[in-house]
């Protein structure tokens, strides 16, 4: 018994048509964006977690017998926040192009004794007697 091309290409068509109407819609999740302040704080408590997740009867346990040491908590999630800042600083700095203008004029240049004497000035409360 050979079994034909037609039919096979037929069952194919007919189970793929199956899938796709059975196929249920896709749907946009409602996923409120996180802001940079709120994910920093997020990485703050990451490993270590917050003060009465650490009082915990079984956070107690796991400490005891040696699991969850806080000191590398802190440490894992200080690294977090390293390269979180390293990672922000780089796109607040490379997204733009860099814009070089030119200095504005400093008023600061001279100084009262290197101006030429005169016998007063008008309008200031600097007033210059001759010697």
């Amino acid at each position: 018994m050979a079994i034909r091309f037609t039919q096979i290409s037929g069952l194919v068509l007919t189970v793929l048509s199956v899938g796709i109407l059975a196929a249920p819609k896709a749907q946009a999740d409602n996923i409120t964006p996180t802001t940079i302040p709120q994910a920093v704080d997020n990485l703050t408590s990451t490993h270590s977690g917050n003060y009465l997740s650490n009082r915990t009867i079984g956070r107690q346990i796991t400490r005891m017998f040696g699991f969850g040491f806080p000191e590398q908590e802190l440490e894992s999630d200080a690294r977090n926040i390293m390269v979180a800042f390293k990672e922000l600083m780089y796109l607040q700095n490379s997204t733009d192009p860099i814009l070089r203008v030119t200095d504005l004029p400093s008023p600061y240049n001279t100084s009262l004794l290197t101006l030429p004497r005169r016998q007063s000035s008008v309008g200031t409360e600097f007033i210059f007697e001759n010697r």
